[in-house]
């Protein structure tokens, strides 16, 4: 997939490394009953990256 605002490569936590897809925040409101938590998501943002930055080594923009 080529590179744009959405798609492009972001760091996930859950992974714990640099991924390419789309980087996509989440809110969650949680509460606990007696089955236990339960995770209801409230609201989610779409990151786009505008800055766009030129590799050192390869002069590529990215």
């Amino acid at each position: 997939m080529d590179e744009n605002e959405i798609l492009c490569w972001h760091y996930d936590h859950s992974k714990g490394r640099s991924v390419k897809g789309a980087n996509i925040l989440t809110a969650f409101s949680v509460s606990e009953n007696e089955q236990g938590k339960i995770q209801t998501p409230i609201n989610y943002q779409i990151i786009a990256k505008t800055k766009r930055e030129t590799d050192a080594k390869t002069g590529k923009e990215r």
